[in-house]
């Protein structure tokens, strides 16, 4: 499987339809079991108890568009 964007970029979305590995910033719980990489970029940061789980940001809609976040691509690398 091939992804064009890294880990953890957000963009702003005006269609319905939610990408394949993205996810709503909707401060969602997500477990760290099967979500290692996402977690390491934004660990507890947003929620969750770091240990077993992790949150994923919570940013408001802009009208009817809202924000996403890639949960399945390149890992950034420094």
């Amino acid at each position: 499987m091939d992804f064009d964007e890294y880990i953890g970029t957000i963009m702003l979305c005006a269609n319905a339809i939610t990408p394949e590995n993205w996810l709503d910033c909707d401060g969602r719980i997500m477990s760290i079991q099967g979500n290692g990489s996402i977690f390491t970029l934004l660990r507890n940061r947003y929620g969750g108890d770091g240990t077993t789980n992790f949150a994923l940001p919570k940013i408001p809609n802009l009208g009817d568009a809202r924000y996403i976040i890639c949960v399945k691509g390149n890992y950034p690398m420094r």
